[in-house]
């Protein structure tokens, strides 16, 4: 995949749920150009995201981005930022240890500059009206638009892909169509070349332990290539 195909797959999307009258639309793709050269190039993806139902398009920029990682109220976004970086960290080899991870929560700049060649999205394409899961919403967009999800994720071509949440396993093996031998939560399976790991929601279970192994397991199985 390439930058160029992406763009055709996602603007078609886009363009799809604009035609469609949908409001809240999430225009989700790489922070930079980057990402396309990066050695692994990871997705990683939460639930929905709340509070822009009144636009029709939201495009989420690197630099917009920064103020989803500082607001007070956004703990799922934070952790995802503080999680990932320590990923990028161990993915380098780099000597990390949990206490460097606990630290990185209060070092915002760091954490944001972490994301620069990483694609941030939620699984739902479509912003929600309050700060709760609105399932049926979900499943209902999800339904309609499997996909055009599908062909998103697979344009991205990434090599990892965070998928957070039990009700997001649930909806990626539904977009993939995945019957036999489905994703698992809290486990991993590979789809091509990309390998889809499970993880707790960020926003809802933090526990610096669990997140600092998971990132270690990530690492190992990534450069294992196991399934």
């Amino acid at each position: 995949m390439s930058r160029i195909i992406f763009d055709e797959v996602s603007n078609k999307f886009w363009n799809l749920m604009k035609t469609d009258n949908l409001n809240g639309i999430m225009l989700y793709q790489p922070f930079s150009d980057q990402y396309w050269n990066e050695r692994v190039k990871i997705v990683v993806c939460n639930y929905e995201n709340v509070g822009y139902q009144d636009s029709q398009t939201n495009s989420l920029s690197f630099e917009h981005f920064r103020s989803w990682i500082t607001y007070k109220k956004g703990r799922t976004v934070h952790y995802t930022t503080v999680f990932i970086h320590a990923l990028l960290k161990l993915l380098s080899n780099e000597d990390y240890s949990l206490l460097e991870m606990k630290k990185s929560y209060s070092k915002v700049d760091d954490l944001h500059k972490s994301m620069q060649n990483i694609t941030y999205m939620n699984i739902r394409p479509t912003s929600a009206a309050r700060n709760r899961q609105e399932k049926g919403e979900v499943n209902r967009i999800i339904q309609k638009y499997k996909k055009e999800l599908k062909a998103f994720i697979e344009a991205l071509d990434a090599d990892v892909f965070i998928l957070s949440s039990k009700e997001s396993v649930r909806l990626f093996n539904y977009i993939f169509d995945i019957k036999k031998n489905p994703l698992v939560f809290n486990k991993c399976k590979r789809i091509g070349n990309m390998i889809v790991f499970s993880v707790r929601h960020f926003g809802w279970f933090f526990r610096y332990s669990y997140y600092f192994k998971k990132a270690q397991e990530v690492v190992c199985i990534y450069y294992h290539k196991w399934t």
